[in-house]
């Protein structure tokens, strides 16, 4: 059916993307107001323009030959490029580019889609940033605990500090009978008249004070208004105008406190105090690590003679070293990782369900989703012990990962309950994927006091868009299914519209 010039031109203008159409040579034609909204450019601004006008200067040559090369050979060309508004910000698109033809056969045009992904980008961009820092936090870590000197670990605190919150000069403070004894410094150029000076977190003039009694980040965007402390000796000459103190806390107690300066003012962001108060943390711990290392030092010293006491001391210090390589691996893994099985966690799935159903979306592509449950696994458990319940639910989430395609999503959702999100899977290749898990699971075998055990699965499966718009609902739908399978005699697979 051929439509209407009118109409179709009525279809570009309320569609939501930004539309172009050029010319054979290029040059721009026609844009809708989404268009002009993304760009900041009116549409005579626009008309007789190259979109060249939009280059963010990211890309070389070679880049849009290859993208004209595409087009000019009568292919669609798809990427995602940034380019740059009128007012000179810059932004992120999704483009589509396709050759229109005559009659003839001759491309007499050239039509661009453009989807605004900037938000989603800087998303994307801001998880990457976070995975990268606890990357950097780790081998920080590793650096710090490198060594069990109390000096050098109190200086490898403060170098290490800059790494995540830049500043000008930083200390590091332990709390003693109320008062707080400065230890070391750093990018301080007379450290002498620093290192060992008291405050007394009694006194009404000092931020220290506060940190401590808060046990919380204190931020001051111009610390000489804030507390007069900072117009005297050593403090004015460093011209302090930017403060962040954040207490190191350990076993619920205040041990301490880190400090941060600039010489410029409002520099510390929230950011900043959270990304030091979680390094303010391990630091307490790192100095823990050393003192009780010094300790141990001292009593070797004066027992050498005794060959026990040298094995206790070895077997005290080992004991310490293995919490602080636990508290690593937790640090690694706390985030999206069930440390029972190793899938992602629910709070993965709840995260990661609302977007994953929105790209669906706009890519008009099908998702769909299992839940699964161990069968009387209650009765099993209360049989068998909950260390043999565990194995089966390990075994469980191998199967799982074992069996799923690189893009599905298996996640433990809590107890013996799993959820796996299958992207661009329909609702039968997905009651299909249900039905080899269920099988595969039945027929795997967990040895116990020489008994070879098993459990059966139930599922439920429910899949975008036939059963619901938005990813909580599918996902409590394929939970009903899931419930109905259950209820209909267990170890079976029930689609959601079954239920009804």
């Amino acid at each position: 059916m051929d439509l209407a010039p009118d109409l179709l031109q009525k279809i570009l203008e309320n569609i939501s993307a930004g539309v172009m159409v050029t010319d054979p040579g290029g040059r721009i034609q026609w844009v809708n107001q989404f268009f002009c909204n993304m760009t900041g450019y009116t549409p005579e601004e626009l008309e007789g323009q190259l979109p060249s006008l939009l280059k963010s200067g990211h890309y070389n040559a070679s880049f849009y030959r290859k993208m004209w090369e595409t087009i000019l050979a009568g292919q669609v060309w798809q990427n995602e490029i940034t380019n740059r508004r009128k007012d000179g910000s810059l932004y992120t698109e999704e483009q589509t580019i396709a050759p229109v033809r005559d009659a003839g056969g001759e491309i007499t045009h050239f039509i661009s889609i453009k989807q605004d992904v900037t938000t989603r980008k800087a998303a994307e961009d801001a998880l990457q940033r976070r995975a990268e820092r606890i990357e950097t936090f780790n081998r920080v870590l590793q650096t710090l605990l490198s060594t069990l000197d109390l000096r050098q670990v109190l200086q490898a605190i403060l170098q290490a500090l800059g790494q995540f919150v830049p500043n000008d000069s930083a200390s590091l403070m332990l709390l003693e009978d109320y008062e707080l004894e400065i230890l070391a410094v750093h990018g301080i150029e007379n450290a002498v008249e620093i290192v060992g000076k008291r405050f007394s977190i009694l006194a009404a003039d000092n931020p220290n004070a506060e940190v401590v009694r808060t046990k919380a980040p204190l931020r001051l965007g111009d610390a000489p208004v804030s507390y007069a402390s900072f117009h005297s000796g050593v403090f004015a000459r460093q011209e302090i105008r930017s403060w962040l103190g954040v207490p190191m806390i350990l076993d619920g107690r205040v041990a301490g406190m880190l400090t941060v300066d600039k010489r410029e003012p409002n520099f510390f962001t929230e950011e900043y105090a959270q990304l030091a108060l979680t390094f303010a943390s391990q630091a307490a711990i790192a100095i823990k690590n050393a003192r009780l290392y010094a300790e141990v030092q001292q009593e070797l010293k004066e027992r050498e003679h005794a060959e026990a006491e040298l094995r206790r001391a070895n077997d005290l210090l080992q004991v310490k070293l293995e919490e602080v390589e636990s508290l690593q691996a937790q640090l690694r893994e706390q985030a999206i990782r069930d440390a029972l099985t190793g899938l992602y966690n629910r709070r993965y799935l709840n995260e990661m369900l609302e977007r994953e159903f929105s790209r669906a979306a706009r890519r008009q592509m099908h998702v769909s989703l299992i839940m699964l449950d161990i069968d009387h696994f209650k009765s099993f458990n209360d049989q068998y012990g909950h260390e043999v319940g565990d194995r089966m639910l390990q075994e469980l989430g191998r199967l799982l990962l074992k069996k799923a395609r690189r893009e599905d999503i298996p996640c433990r959702y809590g107890g013996e309950e799993f959820a796996v999100v299958l992207w661009g899977a329909e609702l039968d290749a997905a009651q299909h994927k249900a039905e080899q898990w269920r099988q595969a699971f039945s027929e795997l075998r967990v040895l116990h006091q020489g008994i070879m055990l098993h459990a059966t699965l139930s599922a439920g499966v429910a899949a975008y868009p036939e059963h619901g718009e938005k990813g909580a609902e599918v996902l409590r739908r394929a939970d009903q299914a899931l419930y109905a399978a259950k209820y209909a005699g267990r170890n079976q697979v029930v689609v959601w519209s079954e239920v009804l």
